[in-house]
């Protein structure tokens, strides 16, 4: 079992430690005793670098050969040796061929030495080792400002921002990790976001090996039935007829937009994207001002349902046909929703739009679409509705205040 497989569960009961006044920070114990590396004082390990390595102890790895052996205590010999000299040390193709998965053990545990040239030069020597294997550490890392100054033009880099886009290469496809909308959008916020989106969303991958270029890709099957993409599968075949016809319809992200946070009078468009990530086709009606089909509600600051102007629904364009295929594996719209059209949105509070796709009572086809609601990712799980913040309008600042 490898160690991306256990990280998933030991990183649940790493945050059900959590403290409940401060849902961003752990205090953990090492297992052996021994002191946590610090770059501050009384800071603690981050939670997912010790779920990292709960998996590590979880797992199985082949008992390295005496060459195997040999070539690890070298390459820990020379990480030190280079750490001393305020260098940089990378294994060579070669040796991290002939030492593979075996040395991920020995090399991780460098990951929680006191010198952030260490941790950096192990961490790129886990990747080279085994990428898949590295990426629970790489997460692990993404709150550690160790700095990695080994050479002039690496100036400012530190262990996190390395880490950052080496994991973000693991994954195949783009995504948006976003920051939930009650939070204050920070780098800290935005590193937690990446570690709680790859918690969630890495057993839904499929692992396609390649022994340099080793990547997940992403199941959307898996992720919107809840089922892990190595039980998928085998689930398809035992329950064929669960998966004639999965319909979600979700939120098409903004690559700009780290967090949905507006300012009072902000445009706020919405794009839906309906999908049929099952086998069979299914029919949907597409006019967008049939209230009974598409189910708007929008529930604003303290709770309360926001009325909506049914006129603002743009109606379907002309010769377009109301009802509409959604083939298997494909996707339909996106249906652009400008949100200020429909409601107010003009006081400052937290913001949820639910939707709902409802068959009409006549179904024609018979393959006609059953009920299916909207999906987004908050930040922090999938939930049932979009949320969104609207804060107050920032005043512009006086020239002579810009001066002082």
């Amino acid at each position: 079992m490898t160690v991306a497989r256990c990280w998933a569960v030991c990183i649940c009961i790493a945050l059900a430690a959590l403290e409940a006044g401060d849902p961003t920070h752990v205090a953990q114990d090492r297992p052996d005793g021994r002191p946590l590396h610090v770059e501050a004082e009384g800071a603690e390990e981050d939670p997912y670098l010790t779920a990292a390595f709960e998996g590590l102890q979880a797992s199985e790895f082949p008992e390295p050969s005496a060459d195997q052996a040999e070539s690890i205590r070298q390459t820990i010999a020379s990480i030190r040796e280079a750490a001393r000299a305020r260098s940089h040390f990378r294994i060579e193709p070669e040796a991290a061929n002939v030492v593979g998965r075996a040395g991920v053990p020995e090399i991780a545990a460098l990951l929680r030495d006191d010198d952030p040239l260490v941790r950096g030069m192990a961490a790129r020597t886990l990747l080279d080792l085994d990428r898949r294997e590295a990426l629970p550490f790489l997460v692990g890392l993404l709150h550690d400002d160790g700095p990695l100054d080994w050479e002039s033009d690496h100036i400012g880099v530190t262990v996190a921002r390395w880490s950052t886009p080496k994991l973000r290469r693991l994954v195949h496809h783009t995504f948006h990790p976003r920051v939930p909308a009650d939070e204050t959008l920070s780098v800290t916020t935005e590193r937690e976001a990446l570690q709680s989106w790859y918690t969630y969303h890495i057993p839904y991958h499929d692992w396609k090996d390649h022994p340099k270029y080793g990547v997940y890709w992403r199941s959307d099957l898996a992720v919107h039935t809840s089922i892990p993409a190595a039980n998928l599968p085998e689930r398809k075949r035992k329950e064929p007829e669960r998966f004639r016809r999965v319909l979600v319809v979700w939120v098409e992200a903004d690559a700009d937009r780290p967090q949905e946070a507006y300012e009072v009078g902000d445009r706020i468009t919405l794009q839906l994207v309906f999908w049929n990530l099952g086998t069979e086709t299914a029919w949907i009606r597409w006019d967008k001002t049939d209230r009974s089909v598409h189910v708007l509600r929008m529930v604003g600051p303290g709770g309360k349902v926001l009325p909506l102007r049914g006129e603002a629904i743009d109606p379907l364009p002309e010769r377009t046909r109301p009802l509409q295929p959604l083939w298997g594996g494909a996707g339909i719209g996106p249906w652009e929703v400008e949100l200020n059209k429909p409601y107010d949105l003009s006081t400052p509070g937290l913001y949820r739009l639910y939707y709902t796709y409802r068959p009409p009572a006549q179904r024609e086809p018979e393959e006609h679409a059953a009920q299916f609601d909207l999906r987004f990712w908050d930040g922090r799980q999938y939930v049932s509705y979009y949320e969104f913040m609207i804060r107050p309008e920032s005043k512009p600042v006086a020239q002579d205040e810009e001066h002082e």
